[in-house]
């Protein structure tokens, strides 16, 4: 019976582990799929961002034309060169901005996959401290299992006491016991 008892102990103790670990990787899962659809969140207002930036180039290049139109010149030699000045520099504003929104959604993509992985190791790692758990307490209940329950009797004036390494020894009782 007391061998049931201590099976049943070893069982739910591992049981427990276990399904600490096995919750340890849902949560890592969850975070990692929070982590991405935040990802994709960052990269389309990068898009909307950028596509914005290039409908401000539009408006800008369309006002400059119709000024230089009104002034009745042409749009030739040093016009021509600050018109396309701006619209390469509304570009390349237009890029670093999808850039920078791609940097931040890679980060919080590798932030996901690092969550996911933490989360695959604690269930690893609660097998693995389920089975020594259960190996020790095994090996505890069989090396106990066939001592009496009685302490060995000391020497007259002596008491067996017990080490830090588990090992005993005798100690002189004080006068009087």
């Amino acid at each position: 019976m007391q061998l049931f008892a201590i099976g049943a102990g070893i069982g739910l103790s591992a049981y427990g582990t276990l399904k600490e670990g096995k919750e340890a990787a849902k949560a890592g899962e969850f975070a990692q799929k929070q982590y991405e659809a935040e990802a994709a969140a960052v990269t389309l207002a990068g898009q909307i961002e950028s596509r914005e930036k290039r409908k401000e180039a539009v408006r800008a290049r369309s006002a400059a034309i119709a000024q230089m139109y009104a002034q009745g010149g042409q749009i030739t030699g040093s016009k021509l060169i600050s018109l396309t000045d701006s619209a390469i520099e509304y570009e390349a504003d237009a890029r670093m901005i999808t850039r920078n929104y791609g940097v931040e959604a890679a980060r919080l993509r590798t932030a996901g996959a690092w969550a996911a992985y933490q989360g695959r190791v604690a269930r690893r790692a609660s097998r693995i401290r389920a089975l020594a758990n259960a190996l020790g307490q095994g090996s505890k209940a069989y090396a106990g299992a066939g001592k009496p329950d009685t302490q060995i009797a000391a020497r007259p004036g002596y008491t067996i006491k017990t080490g830090p390494s588990g090992g005993s020894y005798y100690k002189k009782l004080p006068k009087g016991f």
